[in-house]
């Protein structure tokens, strides 16, 4: 069974520590040098803190205490999302590993949107970046190693989206269709690999 420990984000199956999906995509991912540190640790803890906000609205849970002023318009943003688009949340915030390339992840959310299952990923962030679609293709390809088990009956490439939560309450829906997504997400795990083979 997978296993995770937040406070790690670490994968273990039967012992052995898996890669992130997020792991996998840093060599590509945005850099931000020059940026203070403070800076960065803030924007991370905002947006862990967006994420659960909408968990617990997803899993239609009460929260235990009010939320932080600066979360509510993100949530806000999420909400509106969901009525706008009238989405049905099917899965929020699911670990998968796939049994093969032995890589794991999180999908913020597995959303019905007009009768098809939608990879929803959630970003409390100023600019949306195309190494998005290849970390959403990642998680694509999990759900389709464990099509039949997860609302799905068939294997497919599901349509995968970025939803950009914004401070003023609004939101942005960016579909991403790249075909070579999923390519260069293998090849980021080759050199992720091969960097921790040489280690």
């Amino acid at each position: 069974m997978l296993e995770f420990d937040e406070s790690k984000h670490e994968y273990r199956l039967r012992g052995k520590i898996l890669p992130s999906v997020t792991q996998i995509i840093k060599l590509i991912s945005p850099k931000f040098e020059g940026i203070p540190e403070a800076v960065l640790e803030y924007a991370s803890q905002r947006g862990r803190a967006v994420h659960k906000a909408c968990e617990i609205f997803n899993n239609g849970q009460e929260f235990s205490e009010p939320l932080d002023d600066v979360i509510v318009p993100y949530l806000d943003a999420w909400k509106r999302f969901i009525d706008e688009k009238h989405v049905r949340i099917i899965s929020s915030e699911q670990h998968m590993y796939h049994p093969t390339m032995h890589y794991a992840g999180t999908f913020d959310c597995i959303g019905l949107i007009d009768d098809e299952e939608w990879t929803l990923d959630i970003k409390a962030i100023a600019k949306l970046h195309a190494a998005i679609g290849v970390q959403l293709a990642g998680y694509n390809g999990l759900r389709n190693a464990h099509a039949g088990k997860i609302h799905c009956n068939t294997h497919c490439d599901f349509p995968r989206a970025a939803v950009q939560l914004k401070p003023d309450g609004t939101y942005k829906f960016e579909q991403y269709n790249n075909r070579s997504d999923f390519a260069v997400f293998v090849s980021c795990m080759t050199v992720h690999n091969f960097i921790g083979a040489t280690k």
